[in-house]
């Protein structure tokens, strides 16, 4: 069985602006097989833009996720500064995340950075927690909800960022008064 998600496309047009971009997702494909894309543009066709793009995305069970973000930087946008940085972490064996991190850049005078990891979660931290006594399912969760913290601590509306910690441990089976 699949799904498919509709791709979610994100366009802008950076004009002398400073944009910080940050996005989590969490999937779990269940025992059947999922697939949600995200494909993000960012063009800079003016001088002195400036640009953070975080991706992570958190996959589980037989989840498959595919991140696909370009940074078009055009001739006349000189001084753009813009990085760009995809992290995903894989919560099971059949989990997949592909992602792709591209720069496209016409222009000497730039500052420009991308890059992108997929990995599962450490065994030293898992066995730190461990050995304080937190129960296997107890310190993946931990470290899983720790590895979203960094965009859900971005966001400036308190009762969403204890709203999301809270989803998030509960998709996962933990516990969410924590």
């Amino acid at each position: 069985v699949t799904s498919l998600s509709a791709s979610p496309r994100f366009m802008l047009l950076m004009m002398i602006a400073s944009v910080l971009d940050f996005m989590v997702f969490l999937f779990n494909g269940m025992k059947y097989y999922t697939l949600r894309e995200v494909q993000m543009i960012e063009i800079h066709a003016f001088p002195g833009g400036k640009s953070v793009q975080l991706h992570k995305c958190i996959a589980d069970g037989a989840a498959h996720a595919v991140f696909s973000g370009k940074v078009i930087v055009h001739p006349g946008a000189v001084g753009t500064d813009s990085a760009q940085s995809s992290r995903n972490l894989l919560l099971s064996g059949k989990a997949r995340i592909d992602t792709q991190p591209q720069l496209e850049i016409f222009n000497d005078d730039v500052s420009c950075k991308h890059g992108a990891t997929v990995g599962q979660i450490d065994a030293d931290s898992l066995f730190f927690l461990r050995s304080r006594g937190f129960s296997e399912e107890r310190a993946r969760n931990l470290l899983t909800h720790a590895f979203a913290a960094e965009i859900i601590a971005r966001i400036p509306v308190p009762s969403l960022v204890e709203s999301l910690g809270k989803t998030i441990l509960e998709r996962m089976g933990g516990e969410s008064n924590t």
